[in-house]
C-alpha cells in the first residue's frame, strides 16, 4: 500500500531495528537482498552508486534515500573519499511504502542530519526510556522528509527526464546547456537544483555514470582503452584516464 499525501498518513513506528554512523573503505560494495524492515540513509561524505528499483541513483554528501521494507539493491561506493553515511532501520505498525522519493537532498539539511545523530546516540547510549525516544525520533524524522518530498515534487519531475536523458546519451557529447533545457530550468538555476536534488554537480554525475560504464567495459576485456574513451563519451584517452582516476582512486590500465 502506498501513502498518496499527508490527508490519509497515519502510522506508528513500533521498533528501530538499528541506528549507525559508518565510515566504508574506498571502493566498498553491497549486495542487500529483502530486508523485512525500512532503511534511511544520510550520506555525510563520499560518493556512492544505489542500483535499486530498475534505477541506478547516486547518493553524494547531504543526500537521503529512502530503502522500502523488503527491498533489494546493490550499493557501490567511488571516488577517492571515503564513503561516510548514517543508516537508520525501522519497523512499522502496517505493511505501507512511504511516500518518500528514493533519493532527496534535503533544503533543512542541519536539522535532519541532527534528528539522524539523536537517533544514533539514543541507540548507543540507552538510556532509561530510549526506545519511546528514537521510536518517536523516528517519525520525527519520517514527518520531515516527506514534507520536503512533496514541495520538491515538481522539480524532481524535470530532473528524472534529465537522469533519463544522460543514461541514453552517456556516449555522446553532454552540454550543460542540453540538461538545462530538459529541466526547463536557466542554466544557473539548473545547476542549483540539480546540487540540491542529487549532491552532486550536474557534470560530475554524467562523469561517474561515464566511469561506471567504462568499469563494465574494461571488466569485458573486449575493448582498448581508446575505444573505452570513445564509447563511453570521453575526449581522448588522456581525459579518461584523469577521470577515471579523480572517481576511482586508479587508472583504467591497472583497474
Amino acid at each position: 500500500m502506498l501513502i498518496s499525501n499527508l490527508m490519509d498518513f497515519d502510522l506508528t513506528v513500533t521498533n528501530v531495528e538499528f541506528a549507525l554512523e559508518k565510515t566504508s573503505p574506498l571502493n566498498w560494495e553491497l549486495y542487500c537482498h529483502s530486508k523485512a524492515y525500512h532503511g534511511l540513509v544520510y550520506v555525510i561524505d563520499g560518493y556512492a552508486k544505489y542500483i535499486y528499483k530498475d534505477r541506478t541513483v547516486q547518493a553524494g554528501p547531504d543526500t537521503i534515500l529512502y530503502l522500502a521494507k523488503n527491498s533489494t539493491y546493490h550499493t557501490v561506493s567511488y571516488s577517492d573519499i571515503p564513503y561516510h553515511y548514517i543508516i537508520i532501520t525501522f519497523h512499522l505498525d502496517r505493511e505501507i511504502e512511504l511516500p518518500m522519493d528514493i533519493i532527496s537532498s534535503p533544503i533543512h539539511k542541519k536539522r535532519l542530519l541532527e534528528l539522524f545523530r539523536q537517533i544514533v546516540k539514543a541507540n548507543f547510549t540507552k538510556a532509561h526510556g530510549y526506545i519511546f525516544y528514537s521510536r518517536s525520533l523516528v517519525q520525527q524524522l519520517i514527518y520531515h522528509i516527506i514534507q520536503e518530498n512533496l514541495h520538491s515534487n515538481s522539480s524532481t519531475t524535470y530532473m528524472q527526464a534529465v537522469i533519463d536523458y544522460v543514461e541514453d546519451y552517456y556516449g555522446s557529447k553532454i552540454s550543460i546547456d542540453t540538461l538545462s533545457k530538459i529541466a526547463r530550468l536557466s542554466t544557473s538555476h539548473f545547476r542549483k537544483k540539480f546540487k540540491e536534488i542529487y549532491g552532486i554537480a550536474p557534470l560530475d554525475y554524467v562523469n561517474c555514470l561515464r566511469v561506471e560504464k567504462a568499469k563494465d567495459l574494461l571488466r569485458s576485456e573486449l575493448y582498448t582503452q581508446s575505444e573505452i574513451a570513445t564509447l563511453c563519451g570521453f575526449e581522448n584517452v588522456c581525459y579518461f584516464n584523469k577521470v577515471f582516476k579523480k572517481y576511482t582512486g586508479t587508472t583504467p590500465g591497472k583497474y
